[in-house]
């Protein structure tokens, strides 16, 4: 059984902000009626989009903070091919600009603003804080993919030799969760972009290391 700890469940609105590339990017906003100073971020795990965080965002009740949730470039209804993009830095100035679109567009401080991540996401957030160091207020990183382990002997070798388009997952919904009625939407929302399969932005976190900054092992300091 689930419960919600919202006094009234907030409605999303659909919303675009232009990219670093002019590609039209598009996020949900779930704004408070009394317009608030305070802004919670939220960044999709591979394979998602934004619309699989209502749930979370009528659970936390955060009725004076608004939250935002982008679909990442080649997911969701964003642009781009399914599940790709160029390079991980691509993906990095993507989060940047979005980022500064909300604290300009909605008059919010980064000093104000808390930004969550899942998994691969995870990990684009804490390499945009490590290049950009924007003064945001925290960063919470939920199940972060800095080590992934692969059950297949020899793969990280053979991906980096044969550089394949797309790579199948093991990933399966009902691995993911073990509440039936959340797996079944992952293996049935045509939007999703081809659960399972990952293309260049994957592959270059863990087989490439970046040009820009040697592999890192993170500190976060977080401001009271």
């Amino acid at each position: 059984m689930r419960s919600t700890y919202c006094a009234q469940q907030m409605e999303a609105t659909e919303q675009t902000f232009t990219s670093w590339d002019g590609a039209e990017l598009f996020y949900r906003a779930w704004i408070p009626d009394k317009r608030p100073n305070k802004a919670l971020l939220l960044f999709h795990r591979g394979h998602e989009h934004s619309g699989r965080w209502q749930e979370t965002v009528d659970s936390l009740g955060l009725n004076d903070v608004a939250i935002f949730a982008w679909d990442a470039r080649g997911h969701g209804r964003s642009p781009g091919e399914r599940g790709a993009a160029n390079s991980l830095h691509d993906v990095i100035k993507d989060v940047d600009v979005f980022v500064r679109h909300i604290a300009q567009g909605y008059r919010i401080p980064l000093e104000n603003m808390i930004v969550l991540a899942h998994s691969l996401a995870a990990v684009t957030v804490t390499a945009w804080v490590h290049d950009y160091a924007p003064p945001i207020r925290a960063m919470i990183l939920a199940t972060a993919a800095f080590h992934v382990k692969l059950y297949i002997p020899f793969a990280i070798p053979a991906l980096q030799l044969f550089r394949p388009r797309f790579v199948k997952s093991y990933v399966k919904a009902k691995m993911l969760t073990h509440d039936r009625e959340q797996a079944a939407p992952r293996l049935t929302i045509p939007i999703h972009s081809s659960f399972g399969r990952s293309r260049s932005t994957c592959f270059s976190i863990f087989t490439t290391p970046r040009n820009d900054c040697s592999p890192m092992r993170a500190q976060y300091t977080y401001r009271r």
